[in-house]
Parts: structure tokens; C-alpha cells; sequence
């Protein structure tokens, strides 16, 4: 969409060891056409001769296709589009979506599964069709105007365009001042003019018009079977093969491991399906609570796992990495930060895939199957809530008596301690009252205390809380920094398949007398340690390695624009009170007010950085 005129490729010729995450391990191809650009960044292996062209299809040449991503419906793929075996293996997964393409247009993508944000030009039609998975794994980013689209896996490339004119958003400002999940968006980010594809949506641009479709939901309508062994099973094999289709590479793999149900149950499927060396599988785990390291080396003995590495004191490795530079933004989403020297160890030990557990509590190993309960009490189902309860008739009788007071009125998440941080962090926000009334902060931030609300049932709370900003948020930014390391990362307890087979099990299925993630543990009875399923709660005992903040104190001379959204004198005297603690000794990261101190610390100079970083003193604000 841009102007016949306009020739970008220079771009590539002077910047490209700043295009790619991973110098060591990628290259950039790129074509140039009548009026689009198309770069991507592929391994160095894989620039052969035939790589000097982007993956295409067509004779003559119909379209061409840069992707980033993976599919796990490869097989189902091939038969729908009549492909034999020897055609799949001689196919890459970008350009089987390209014959996808081709038999079914732009409704292509409501058959796709994997993780993948692609873009497709049509030669033929000159439209382009923009794609991202459904749960939104691989970042996508845009720009667009009355005579340019511009498109990118990380916000840091679109300053390398000239005459942009990018802005920062000074309500997405305010909001990371406040709380970093308030700043999180599906399709707003931290720029005025750049602007995420959200999860599960296809745009097709064409020279006159940009149509946006959502191309897949998710549904709560409900499977019914005669045993709960049929149940288990069906969610078993959903499970099993979520974990296999990603573990499909022949270079070693890595794992994370926390002892807990979600990591361990990725890591036991992961070894069962691996198809390399155990010698070649790593384990990654912190050890700061009590029982942590007897959890995690209790799985690995369990699977037999040679390589598990256990980080006791995260805050000494020093980072060389920018995350400014890497994801073109504040980092809203810690993990990335806080795993990093997991990656920096998997890329030691030639690890090119990491997996994670996240995604599990929030969907199919829910730790809010308890809200059966609720659902029970909803429908005035009180003989089934009276039998879900645990203990013996009496102690059941007197729940079952407290439980509806509780309920009768009140939100069903409802925590003292919740309620508590909730209240302090605003008492101790440090954004200047102006702000706060523009942007209709206070009402935005009470939205975000899961104790005001009352949810239903189970499915309501998925689809309404869970199936939220900061799930991508997360995939989006550890995807990033692992990639600066020459790493993927692959969520298994993510696979859109296996949440919408969990959807549609009845809730009955997930909780039980007491015991939640009910389903989750069943299924996985056979593979995980006893001690790990049978765990009734996520607390790992005592914090004993100390808590140690890289950084408590205050950055010097703040960028002029961030000193306009922020009171100093309120932020100083919390700066000047954590050092006076730290100096004496006496600093006690149990004190709910010290660590929201340290967390605003911890934003103002995250945007202070950033702003330093691409926006000069004297840039526009407002």
C-alpha cells in the first residue's frame, strides 16, 4: 500500500543486524513488488539459493507469504487440500498455509491451528491478507494511514522508518503509571499510531479499504457422556497431543519447571513425547521457597530427567539484552524479564524450544474450578452443592449453611488480602490528579479487582476474565526476549483445542468435595508424581532466598514528558523511604506498601528509559 515511488529496501541493506532478534541465528530475505515491500527474518540454515525468495506458490506466481509461527494441523491440512505425504514433507508450514489460501481465501484461517501471525499478498487480487493465531502467540504490530500499511513482529522496527512521526499514547502512560495488567490491550499499544492485530482476527487490506474479521470464538455448549472416565479420556487426548505437536524438533529441547501441576505436567508429556535423548532435554526451575526444589527434582526423578538446572538467586544475572530495543516498548509483563536466565542457559546448552506451563491455571487446570459451586448455587441446585461440599455430614451441613450467607450478596472472588493490595496500590499511586480525572482512571482500575464481580459459573469467568490482554501480553513479550536468545517458546496448556475441549466438559467434571482442578488431575494421574497432583494448594512454603530488587533506586533527570504525567514529591518520599530501610537493613518485602512503593519505582523508570531511548527531551507529548 505504499507509493511505487517509495523503495524500503534500504532499510534491510543498512539495519540488518538490528532487524533480526537473533544475529547469531537469522538472516533477512526480502522482494520487493509493483507497491509492497515484504522482509523476514528466516534461520541462516535455511538461506539456500531458493531461500533468496520468500515462500510463494503458483505458476505464475499467485502469492507470496512471510510467517512467523508453527501449525499443528499439518496432517488434517493435507488431506482436506488433497496433498500425499512425500508433497507434506516436502512443505514448510508458511507454504502449506499458502495452498490454504488458495483453495478457501481469506476464510483459510478459521481451519488453521498453531501458533502463527503471517501476511499474504495476492499478486493477482494486489491485497494483502494479515493473519494472528487465535490465543495470540506471535506479536503482530501496525501502522496505517490514507497511503501506507506498514506491518512487524516488534514495535522497535517502525522507527526505522522515516517521517512517521511516532507518538507515545499518554492514557497507555497513565495506565502502566498504575497498574502494568490497566496498561495491557489487545490492540492499543504504548504508540498513538501502532496498533496490534488482535488474537484470532484476519485483516484484508486491499488499495481502497481495510476489512477486519473475527474468525473464531470459542463455545461453552456441552459434551455429553455416560461415564466420567469418557470425559477424562476426551480430555486426555486433547492434552496429549497439544504437548506432542510441540515438541516435534530435532535439536534439544527445554522445559520449565516449578514443581507445580501446570510445569510438571508439560515436562512429563514433553519427555514422553520427545524423540532425541533425554540427555538432551533441560529442565529450568527457581528454587526461592521452601519446598520448590524437592518439587521440581521430584518430577525430574520421576521422569528421569539428567539436566535440570535450579536458579536459587535470579537478581544476580546481568542482563545484556535490551528490552527497549527488543520489544519497542516498557515491558508490561515481567516474566520476560524475570526468565531470562533461563534463556540464557537453554541457549548454552544448544536448547532452540522452551516450554512453559503458563496458561494452565487460567484455563484447563483452572484454580477457579471452585466457582462449580457458585454455578450450583445459581441454579438453586442445592442437593448437588450440599454433596460438593467436603467433610462429614455435620462440618458439610455448617458449609453448606455459611456458604449461601457468604454468597447470597457478595462477589464470588472475594479476598481480604485482595482487597487490601487493591486499595493500597490506589491510596499510593503516583500520577497527577489531572490524569487521573482525564482518563477516567479510578473507574478503569476498580475493574480490575476481581472481588467486585460475581460470576456465574465457571465458563463465564474463562471467557469473561481469563480470555483476556494479559495472556497475549505475556506470549507476545517472552516471545521477543527468547527469541534474542535464538529461542521459541511454545505454550502447550495454551492450544486453542484443548481449551475449547475443556469449554465444553461440564464444570461437574472439574471440581469435587473440596478438590479443585478435578479434570487436570485425572488426567494426569499417570505421568505426574502423586505429590504433585495431590498438592491443595499452589503455596510452596517459606520465601528462603532472599528478595533482592535489582534496582531501588530512582532514575536521574526524567525524560520532561514523563515529569508531566507523574507528583514527584510523592514519589520521592516513597524513593527516599526505601533507601533510608535498604541503607538500615530493615527493607520487608511482606509490607504490602514497600513492594507498591517498588513497583512505581520500578514503571516511572521503565518509562523513563524508553522515552530516553527513542524519543528526544524536547518531543511533543500531547
Amino acid at each position: 500500500k505504499t507509493s511505487k515511488n517509495q523503495d524500503y529496501r534500504y532499510i534491510v541493506e543498512q539495519h540488518h543486524p538490528d532487524l533480526v532478534l537473533s544475529q547469531t541465528h537469522q538472516t533477512i530475505i526480502s522482494e520487493t513488488f509493483s507497491n509492497v515491500w515484504l522482509a523476514q527474518a528466516i534461520e541462516k540454515k535455511n538461506a539456500s539459493q531458493d531461500g533468496l525468495l520468500l515462500a510463494s506458490c503458483g505458476s505464475p506466481r499467485r502469492a507470496v507469504i512471510v510467517a512467523w509461527g508453527r501449525l499443528d494441523n499439518r496432517e488434517e491440512l493435507a488431506q482436506l487440500l488433497g496433498l500425499s505425504n512425500q508433497e507434506l514433507r516436502l512443505l514448510s508450514d508458511p507454504q502449506v498455509i499458502l495452498r490454504a489460501y488458495l483453495k478457501w481465501s481469506n476464510s483459510c484461517t478459521t481451519r488453521l491451528f498453531g501458533d502463527f501471525s503471517f501476511v499474504i499478498y495476492d499478486i493477482l487480487e494486489n491485497s494483502l491478507i494479515c493473519a494472528r493465531d487465535q490465543i495470540g502467540i506471535k506479536p503482530f504490530y501496525y501502522y496505517e494511514s490514507n497511503d501506507m500499511f506498514i506491518f512487524s513482529s516488534s514495535m522497535s522496527f517502525f522507527h526505522r522508518i522515516p517521517n512517521l512521526n511516532l507518538k507515545p499514547r499518554v492514557e497507555w502512560a497513565t495506565r502502566f503509571l498504575l497498574s502494568n495488567s490497566l496498561a495491557m490491550d489487545f490492540e492499543t499499544t504504548p504508540y498513538e499510531s501502532i496498533f496490534k492485530l488482535p488474537p484470532a482476527y484476519h485483516y484484508t487490506l486491499t488499495a481502497d479499504k481495510l476489512i477486519k474479521t473475527n474468525y473464531f470464538t470459542f463455545h461453552t455448549d456441552k459434551i455429553h457422556f455416560k461415564t466420567t472416565e469418557e470425559y477424562i479420556d476426551y480430555y486426555h487426548e486433547y492434552l496429549d497431543a497439544a504437548v506432542k505437536h510441540r515438541v516435534k524438533v530435532d535439536t534439544p529441547l527445554g522445559s520449565e519447571l516449578s514443581g507445580g501441576l501446570d510445569s510438571s505436567t508439560v515436562t512429563a508429556y514433553a519427555a514422553k513425547h520427545y524423540s532425541g535423548s533425554l540427555i538432551n532435554f533441560h529442565a529450568f526451575g527457581f528454587a526461592h521457597f521452601k519446598h520448590e526444589p524437592q518439587q521440581i527434582l521430584r518430577v525430574s526423578q520421576h521422569i528421569g530427567i539428567p539436566m535440570t538446572h535450579i536458579c536459587c538467586n535470579q537478581p544476580l544475572f546481568k542482563s545484556s539484552k535490551s528490552p527497549d530495543k527488543t520489544l519497542g516498548a516498557p515491558m508490561q509483563q515481567t516474566n520476560a524479564d524475570l526468565y531470562e536466565i533461563f534463556y540464557d542457559l537453554a541457549a548454552k546448552h544448544g536448547v532452540r524450544t522452551l516450554l512453559s506451563g503458563f496458561g494452565g491455571d487460567e484455563f484447563v487446570s483452572s484454580i477457579y474450578s471452585h466457582l462449580y459451586l457458585n454455578e450450583l448455587l445459581h441454579d438453586k441446585k442445592y442437593n448437588q452443592l450440599y454433596k460438593n461440599l467436603p467433610g462429614n455430614a455435620l462440618s458439610r451441613a455448617f458449609r453448606f449453611s455459611k456458604f449461601i450467607w457468604h454468597f447470597r450478596n457478595r462477589g464470588n472472588l472475594e479476598s481480604n488480602n485482595m482487597n487490601t493490595a487493591y486499595n493500597k496500590q490506589w491510596l499510593n499511586h503516583v500520577i497527577k490528579e489531572e490524569s487521573v480525572n482525564t482518563y477516567s482512571l479510578k473507574d478503569a482500575y476498580d475493574a480490575l479487582n476481581l472481588s467486585s464481580y460475581k460470576y456465574q459459573n465457571l465458563d463465564q469467568f474463562t471467557l469473561n476474565n481469563r480470555l483476556a490482554p494479559f495472556i497475549s501480553t505475556r506470549t507476545e513479550e517472552c516471545t521477543l526476549m527468547a527469541g534474542t536468545y535464538g529461542i521459541e517458546y511454545r505454550w502447550p496448556l495454551l492450544d486453542v483445542r484443548l481449551i475449547q475441549a475443556f469449554l465444553s466438559i461440564p464444570s461437574s467434571e472439574k471440581y469435587h468435595c473440596g478438590v479443585g482442578r478435578y479434570l487436570h488431575k485425572r488426567a494426569i494421574g499417570k505421568m505426574v508424581p502423586y505429590e504433585i497432583t495431590a498438592q491443595r494448594s499452589k503455596s510452596m512454603g517459606k520465601r528462603i532466598v532472599k528478595s533482592t530488587p535489582k534496582q531501588i533506586a530512582l532514575n536521574h533527570d526524567l525524560h520532561p514528558g514523563l515529569q508531566q504525567l507523574i507528583n514527584q514529591s510523592k514519589l520521592f518520599k516513597q524513593e527516599n523511604q526505601l533507601l533510608k530501610l535498604a541503607k538500615n537493613n530493615t527493607l520487608n518485602w511482606e509490607n504490602i506498601e514497600l513492594v507498591i512503593f517498588l513497583q512505581n519505582i520500578r514503571r516511572v523508570n521503565a518509562l523513563d528509559q524508553w522515552l530516553k531511548y527513542y524519543f528526544p527531551k524536547d518531543c511533543e507529548w500531547r
